[in-house]
């Protein structure tokens, strides 16, 4: 039995919530084959909601969300970069991964996950994936998409 705690249907933190397309990167920036921690760009901020729900403009609006980006022969794949297991950070410090041959494994409890899919393979979260970004390449950049 696998123990999901961060499902891509059902949790908030994994839906990516654009009003258009933004770009990550230019396809040449990412190393092949290598897992790249980036911030999803994040949408001009309007302080209005903000100021009416009352809230101080220094704590309004989401945290920037981490994304894992892997490109590997011509495709670019983009995850959270959020555990399926426990909702944490995948990453041991800052867009710095472990990895085990061609597989990502979380620095916290040691799940294991396959680079083709995002799906884990071993450990705590055994079935469960990474919850996916939509994503597209348009002249040689990495977009981000609705």
């Amino acid at each position: 039995m696998h123990r999901c705690r961060v499902r891509a249907s059902h949790d908030r933190r994994s839906t990516v919530r654009v009003e258009s397309a933004r770009r990550l990167c230019a396809v040449s920036e990412l190393p092949e084959g290598l897992p790249t921690a980036m911030e999803l760009p994040q949408a001009p901020f309007d302080p209005a909601p903000a100021i009416d729900r009352g809230e101080p403009l220094g704590h309004a609006g989401a945290e920037a969300d981490t994304l894992i980006v892997l490109s590997r022969g011509g495709c670019v794949r983009v995850w959270h970069n959020v555990c399926p297991h426990a909702g944490r950070r995948l990453d041991w410090a800052p867009g710095r991964f472990l990895r085990d041959g061609d597989r990502l494994v979380c620095s916290h409890h040691g799940a294991v996950f396959e680079l083709d899919g995002g799906v884990c393979v071993g450990g705590p979260c055994k079935g469960c994936s990474l919850a996916a970004v939509p994503s597209e390449i348009r002249d040689g950049e990495v977009w981000i998409v609705c």
